[in-house]
């Protein structure tokens, strides 16, 4: 039971404070090819509407892969970028991917 008590302590509290937030960016949400290729992404409609009684707006994107590496396809990413209508700033978002 003493292991236990140790492990407690040296990987699950750093980790519920925050420490192991850093190694799990910098080893996670870091590693990418190299070869990844890039998005450009275009705006296809805005839509005003509400959402549970908040204004919105609704942005329909299209996100075009680079796809050079193998030209005979097309790649496209749809995703809906939902924003409070009349924000001046930072603000949370939702983004919802569609899958064909």
């Amino acid at each position: 039971m003493k292991w236990f008590r140790w492990w407690w302590l040296l990987v699950l509290v750093p980790i519920a404070i925050g420490v192991g937030r850093l190694h799990f960016d910098s080893e996670i949400l870091d590693l990418l090819p190299a070869n990844v290729p890039a998005v450009n992404w275009e705006v296809v409609s805005v839509t005003p509407g509400t959402d549970n009684g908040i204004a919105t707006i609704t942005k329909l994107l299209v996100g075009h892969v680079g796809n050079s590496a193998y030209p005979a396809i097309t790649v496209n990413i749809e995703a809906d970028l939902i924003l409070p209508a009349g924000a001046h700033g930072p603000v949370p978002v939702f983004v919802e991917l569609s899958g064909a």
